[in-house]
């Protein structure tokens, strides 16, 4: 694909003259994936990246106004470890021996974006449940995956992360997709 083809708001991150080859066709076909996520919700302002030591691609699932994951793509010129940042911020490398973190280690920079994007487009239109505890003196809510029931973070109205609460009195769907043709 060629980089003229998107707009310069388009970009995950910008071309300029210090990026290889490799990594500007890596950043555009990210970058034109990612167009089309926004109709699942994923706003431009949700994908943030840099350059060094690697180029490092995030992106922001949320909901409630609440960013709840943080996926990440690291590109290393012929291969790629993607995954969910588990602290938020890119302050740890990902790690490559987690079964749930995706490593390939050749292709072409359009191989190998396409296979970053296909896993983070699987992880986005994951359903997202919204569970809460509502009592006389507190009110609590944790977020998770429906699929899997796996936790992705919680508050609570007096701060305190209460394991033991049964069943939740309501559940809310807060994020969903029925996409024609995908599994």
């Amino acid at each position: 694909m060629n980089p003229t083809e998107l707009s310069e708001e388009d970009l995950w991150l910008a071309l300029d003259e210090r990026r290889t080859d490799a990594e500007r066709a890596f950043i555009t076909e990210m970058s034109r994936r990612a167009l089309a996520w926004r109709s699942l919700g994923v706003p431009g302002d949700h994908l943030l990246g840099t350059v060094g030591p690697f180029v490092m691609l995030l992106l922001d699932v949320s909901a409630d106004g609440k960013v709840l994951r943080t996926l990440r793509v690291d590109f290393h010129e012929s291969r790629i470890v993607v995954g969910e940042d588990e602290t938020l911020q890119a302050a740890t490398d990902l790690d490559e021996e987690n079964p749930r973190v995706l490593v390939v280690k050749e292709g072409s920079p359009l191989a190998l974006a396409t296979a970053a994007a296909d896993w983070m487009e699987r992880e986005i239109l994951r359903p997202i449940e919204r569970h809460e505890w509502v009592r006389e003196d507190f009110c609590h809510q944790r977020y998770v995956l429906s699929d899997s029931g796996e936790p992705l973070c919680w508050s609570d109205s007096h701060n305190q992360k209460r394991p033991d609460l049964g069943p939740p009195d309501r559940t809310v769907t807060v994020r969903s997709y029925h996409v024609q043709g995908r599994g």
